[in-house]
């Protein structure tokens, strides 16, 4: 498994989802070494949508048992992604770095 780095997308171009209109954990990651260019090569709004992979203790929201992911825009996250065949298409958050 490859492991990558990324930063939280400003809130902006992710405004509905952050508002509740969206579905699951999910925010929009620019990944270092992948997404280079800068902002004019590939606008925040395009970046690819990356879901939260929670600790099991969290929960899954079943019975109302859950936690949200404490992550916000700037954050720095660990992305790995969960489909096998290469792609790279399918991105998911596994951690964050603690800002110093």
């Amino acid at each position: 498994m490859k492991l990558y780095f990324g930063r939280i997308a400003p809130t902006e171009p992710q405004k509905e989802q952050l508002n509740g209109g969206g579905w699951a954990w999910r925010y929009q990651v620019r990944i270092f070494r992948k997404h280079t260019g800068g902002k004019e090569k590939l606008p925040d709004r395009d970046l690819p949508w990356a879901q939260v992979l929670l600790p099991t203790t969290a929960g899954s929201g079943a019975a109302n048992y859950a936690t949200s992911p404490i992550i916000n825009q700037g954050d720095t996250v660990a992305i790995a992604y969960y489909d096998n065949d290469g792609d790279e298409q399918q991105p998911v958050i596994i951690g964050s770095l603690p800002r110093t």
